[in-house]
């Protein structure tokens, strides 16, 4: 159907990393596909605490706002969780601080 989006599937190659969901948004196309894990953030925690404090703002009021937890919040601003965030997550936190969702998304350790 023209102007939809195709999904390829393809049988992976056995690798000896792990597979992560990576996701980029690009020209308004939500792209994703399993990539190794090379133990790099997908978001920049360091930029989440950044805009947080340049906002003037608590963990508190942010979440209150936004509505993940503040123990949630602390771990995705310390980079320490062990876990990805939702790319909703990431888009609701970028709104709120007045940027766009892809300027959170790294392709390096922070």
């Amino acid at each position: 159907m023209p102007g939809r989006p195709r999904e390829v599937v393809k049988d992976p190659a056995p690798h000896p990393q792990p597979l992560i969901r990576a996701v980029l948004v690009l020209g308004g196309w939500l792209l994703s596909a399993n990539v190794p894990d090379a133990g790099l953030p997908l978001y920049d925690n360091e930029k989440l605490r950044a805009w947080r404090r340049a906002a003037g703002l608590s963990r508190e009021q942010v979440w209150a706002e936004v509505g993940c937890s503040v123990a949630w919040l602390q771990e995705l601003e310390q980079g320490t969780s062990g876990r990805s965030p939702s790319l909703d997550l990431l888009t609701r936190l970028a709104k709120f601080y007045g940027h766009e969702p892809a300027e959170l998304l790294t392709t390096s350790a922070a």
